[in-house]
């Protein structure tokens, strides 16, 4: 692939390592934290080859496909908004967030949405507002 026409990417869990080819025992060329986002180029089976930032140079390497959330939408709090460990009635409160937080959506459930928080997932209620992604 090519980076016009890459697909963003936003990093779910707290190191992830960007290797020089699609294989655990490649050299590692630099480790992409959690919420870092990066160009998707290419897939080859669970590898992803992506493309990003580091610091004032591009790098380009392979990660675990699983570790990153493909083109998301972005989750918009309008208000302080509660979020929850879980859908229902009587779930516990995991977090607070201020008027105008963005956050990664992970998928919908039970009228809820799930969202990337922290390097968790955490549920909103769905009255909320979403922007763009798949």
């Amino acid at each position: 692939g090519s980076e016009a026409d890459a697909v963003p990417g936003f990093v779910l869990c707290q190191s992830l390592t960007m290797r020089e080819s699609a294989s655990a025992s490649a050299k590692a060329v630099y480790t992409l934290a959690y919420g870092d986002t990066v160009d998707i180029l290419a897939q080859d089976g669970v590898w992803t080859q992506v493309s990003a930032q580091a610091g004032a140079r591009r790098v380009t390497g392979w990660v675990r496909g699983e570790y990153l959330l493909t083109a998301p939408a972005q989750y918009v709090s309008a208000g302080e908004t509660a979020v929850y460990a879980y859908p229902g009635e009587g779930a516990p409160r995991v977090g607070l967030l201020a008027d105008g937080e963005t956050h990664p959506v992970i998928a919908r459930l039970d009228g809820y949405i799930v969202i990337s928080l922290r390097g968790a997932s955490g549920f909103v209620r769905a009255f909320a507002t979403i922007c763009g992604g798949n």
